[in-house]
């Protein structure tokens, strides 16, 4: 029996496009060449998410990973993040935090809640990597993670990093 394919896309909460497109950017840089698709705001990501509304919406086939913004003007970033969490069909999406603060409890409370990584802006080549290592670990279960060659530099483990707890980033081990 043939194995179906998921492909890997990431969905970027973003509001400001000067961002996204920094985002963007290093993404590309660090040779991560996944869909990148982008939703500015948190009724916008719930309607993806919930497959509602007018707009784009979640394909089953795929996996996704969430690059997700705290700080959209329309919602509690937290709220919004429990509710993603106790929805049976979203609550295993792996989710990075963005933020432009760094906040020891807010970092607490996302990892608390699951949250792979929690990253203070502006995104950086750590950032980078982290998208990598979490798409190579994914692609791991769905074989479409695309690179430019030469530049698969990540951990073939598809464990994160560790890092200082008095660092802005944690990483966890990615869990089936």
């Amino acid at each position: 029996m043939d194995t179906i394919k998921k492909e890997v896309v990431i969905l970027a909460t973003e509001s400001n496009n000067k961002h996204f497109l920094l985002l963007k950017k290093r993404l590309r840089l660090a040779g991560v060449l996944n869909k990148i698709v982008r939703l500015v705001d948190g009724q916008e990501v719930m309607d993806f998410l919930l497959m509602r509304g007018r707009g784009a919406k979640r394909n089953k086939n795929n996996f996704y990973l969430l690059l997700f913004s705290f700080q959209m003007h329309d919602i509690d970033g937290v709220e919004q993040l429990r509710n993603i969490r106790r929805n049976k069909h979203l609550k295993n999406i792996p989710v990075i935090v963005l933020t432009r603060t760094f906040d020891r409890c807010e970092r607490e409370l996302c990892s608390s809640l699951g949250c792979i990584a929690y990253m203070v802006k502006p995104v950086d080549g750590i950032f980078a990597r982290a998208v990598h290592t979490v798409c190579q670990s994914l692609s791991q279960h769905s074989g479409d993670f695309r690179l430019h060659p030469g530049r698969d530099d990540a951990d073939s483990s598809g464990i994160m990093l560790d890092s200082s707890p008095n660092d802005s980033t944690f990483f966890t081990a990615m869990t089936s």
